[in-house]
C-alpha cells in the first residue's frame, strides 16, 4: 500500500496509473522477467545502450576473471590450508567445482551474435552455494546465510572495499568472522567453529593466511 501511494504522488513514474489495480498491474507486469521492456502495454522504456554496445559489454562481462591465489607455496599458507579442512570449513566452503556446458541465454536484441562460452571449467571459489543458518545476534532472512565465496577476499584491504566480513559486515576481520558462526550451539558451523577457537594461535594466523591468499 505504502508503494502505491508513493507511485500515486509522482507522475513521471513508469508505474503510474488512475487506481490502485492498474498500478498494481504496471507493477507486477513491468516487473517480471519475460516482460518486453521495449515493447508492452503499460511503458517502454528508451535503451540506454545500443545492441552492438551491449553486447560488447556482455563480452567483456562474460571474460572478467576472479583474481589470481597468491602465497599458495609459503609454509604457513600450506598449513592455514591443512586445518582449514581438518576442522570442517570445507563441508560448507567447499574448495572446488566443475562448471557445466555453459548454455547461456541470448537476450533477443544481440540473437545472432555468439558470445564466449567458457564451459567446463574448474574453479575453486570455497562455496557451497547454498544457504546454511548461522543464528547470530540481530540476524536477517530468519538466520539464513548464502555461503560467502572466499576467493578474491584477501584483496579487500589492497583494492579498498574493506576488510569487514560477513553478509552485513558485522565481523571487522577473518578471526572475528568465524567466531559469529560459533554464535549459536544451533548454528550448522558451530562444531567448525569452535575447533578454531581451540586451536593454537599459530594455527589460527596460518588459517587467517590462507584465507587471504585464496
Amino acid at each position: 500500500k505504502e508503494v502505491i501511494e508513493k507511485i500515486k504522488n509522482d507522475p513521471t513514474s513508469p508505474f503510474w496509473a488512475s487506481t490502485d489495480d492498474e498500478i498494481s498491474k504496471r507493477v507486477n507486469g513491468l516487473l517480471k522477467p519475460g516482460t518486453n521492456q521495449f515493447s508492452n502495454e503499460w511503458h517502454n522504456f528508451e535503451p540506454e545502450m545500443s545492441a552492438d554496445h551491449f553486447y560488447e559489454f556482455m563480452v567483456w562481462h562474460r571474460g572478467l576473471a576472479i583474481p589470481r591465489a597468491r602465497n599458495l607455496n609459503d609454509a604457513r599458507v600450506q598449513q592455514g590450508k591443512k586445518v582449514f579442512m581438518e576442522i570442517g570449513c570445507a563441508s560448507c566452503h567447499r574448495p572446488s567445482w566443475k562448471t557445466g556446458s555453459d548454455n547461456y541465454w541470448t537476450p533477443n536484441m544481440i540473437a545472432g551474435k555468439k558470445l564466449p562460452r567458457y564451459a567446463n571449467q574448474t574453479i575453486y571459489p570455497y562455496s557451497d552455494m547454498m544457504q546454511h543458518k548461522l543464528y547470530m545476534a540481530n540476524d536477517i532472512h530468519g538466520s539464513w546465510c548464502r555461503t560467502t565465496p572466499l576467493w578474491g577476499r584477501g584483496l579487500a584491504a589492497i583494492n579498498g572495499s574493506g576488510v569487514e566480513r560477513l553478509h552485513d559486515c558485522r565481523a571487522r576481520n577473518e578471526v572475528e568472522a568465524i567466531m559469529w558462526h560459533a554464535y549459536s550451539k544451533n548454528s550448522h558451523a558451530y562444531n567448525s567453529a569452535l575447533k578454531f577457537y581451540n586451536l593454537s594461535k599459530a594455527d589460527r594466523d596460518a588459517v587467517v593466511m590462507f584465507l587471504r591468499s585464496i
